[in-house]
């Protein structure tokens, strides 16, 4: 009868199905949720493979999943290792990614970085000439031990290692700053070139008059004063000894009283001012007869004023803030000169020519006011 063979063959097919959704089930439970990476220097093939394989064998039996990576790009200095370590535990969501350091001649190291930890850890271990697969095995048994401590929570048997903090930015030196520039020690301070000022001049002066008297001495003094420090106006006097000519009918004497008003304009260099000044004098000459001979009648005494036009170029050497020294050379040409003559019964005899052009020197020493 054909029933009851076909209900046989319907339950062995569910019972099929049922066993494949068991073991689906059983396999996805199976599979861990938990990973470490395997990190591994560029270095001997064959003994990466050894390494790889003693380390499966020692995880075999835990719930934790193996993800071996080889690290890409430079790896030399330390630093960059542990980076790609914690680069690879971020990547995979691992709970420790392990850098595997073989290439030593004398050690074996591993190190483990862990996703927020901020210090790797570390473990060295010695090789033995000779016995490098027993090297191989201790280090497999730290993975295993490190990662049972993962998985329970457990202190871990490490050293603590270097530090994962940033690396610092590279540090540029600054800019060196020049020094601001040493002033001269004994250099006067200087002045505003706008800034008015008054000026007090004192110096010996001294004048070629008339052939026949020796060079006249004479002490002078002017007062000036200027706007900008460049060009100056003022006023001067000379006070010297009169003038005295004497023959066998007579001698006269001449008191001069010259006032000297001018304009100068000074070039500064440094502490040199070269000068240069034209004036005009009004001088009031005053004679008098002193002697006569006998039957000499003396005339009485009268005034003259002379007009004389004065140039004059010097120099001037600031030797403090406010004091200079001064040199100067010019001529007085004046317009109107007399002779002083004495009239004799024999004729007129002259007594005193002054010169139409007077070279003149003077030098002294001027102080600023303000």
């Amino acid at each position: 009868m054909p029933g009851p063979p076909r209900r046989s063959r319907t339950r062995g097919v569910g019972l099929l199905a049922l066993a494949v959704l068991l073991g689906a089930a059983a396999a996805a439970a199976a599979e861990p949720d938990r990973r470490v990476v395997l990190l591994l220097a560029n270095g001997d093939e064959a003994r990466r493979e050894t390494l790889v394989g003693a380390i499966r064998a020692q995880l075999g039996d835990l719930p934790v999943g193996i993800v071996v990576e080889r690290a890409e790009g430079s790896t030399e200095k330390l630093r960059d290792r542990l980076d790609l370590a914690a680069g690879a535990c971020k990547k995979h969501a691992a709970m420790g990614a392990f850098f595997l350091e073989a290439e030593l001649a004398d050690d074996l190291i591993v190190y483990l970085v862990e996703p927020e930890a901020k210090r790797a850890l570390v473990r060295r271990i010695k090789k033995t000439q000779g016995a490098e697969q027993a090297g191989v095995e201790e280090l497999s048994l730290v993975v295993r031990s490190t990662v049972g401590a993962l998985l329970e929570g457990r202190e871990i048997g490490m050293e603590q290692g270097p530090e994962l903090a940033p690396k610092p930015p590279p540090s540029v030196a600054p800019a060196p700053i020049a020094p601001p520039p040493v002033p001269p020690r004994d250099a006067p301070a200087p002045r505003p070139p706008d800034q008015s000022r008054a000026r007090l001049d004192a110096h010996y002066a001294g004048e070629s008059y008339a052939p026949e008297v020796g060079w006249q001495n004479g002490l002078g003094v002017e007062l000036s004063a200027s706007m900008d420090g460049l060009l100056f106006f003022g006023l001067g006097y000379v006070a010297s000894a009169p003038v005295e000519a004497e023959r066998d009918a007579a001698r006269v004497r001449v008191g001069r009283y010259p006032v000297r008003a001018f304009a100068g304009y000074e070039i500064p260099l440094d502490r040199l001012r070269f000068v240069g000044q034209l004036g005009l004098i009004g001088e009031l000459d005053r004679r008098s007869t002193t002697k006569t001979a006998g039957g000499v009648a003396p005339t009485e005494s009268d005034d003259q004023l002379g007009w004389a036009v004065s140039p004059r170029v010097g120099v001037r050497y600031d030797v403090g803030q406010r004091t200079s020294v001064g040199l100067s050379v010019g001529a007085d040409v004046f317009l109107n000169v007399s002779e002083y003559v004495v009239d004799l019964p024999s004729g007129r005899e002259t007594l005193l020519t002054p010169y139409r052009v007077r070279p003149r020197a003077a030098v002294g020493i001027a102080v600023d006011l303000w």
